[in-house]
């Protein structure tokens, strides 16, 4: 059995943060239904309304 490294990148991040981050990365998919990309924005808009960014 073979051993693989991998870079990471671990952050502490609020809920809000995650789920913008998330969004963000996931947004980008190719096969992404319109439904699912609507929902995405608004789990996005909820998150930064929450902190007071929008």
């Amino acid at each position: 059995m073979r051993t693989r490294e991998n870079a990471v990148i671990i952050k502490d991040l609020t809920d809000d943060e995650a789920t913008v981050c998330m969004v963000d990365s996931n947004i980008q998919r190719e096969e992404l239904l319109i439904s699912e990309k609507a929902f995405a924005y608004k789990m996005k808009y909820e998150a930064l309304k929450r902190q007071g960014n929008v």
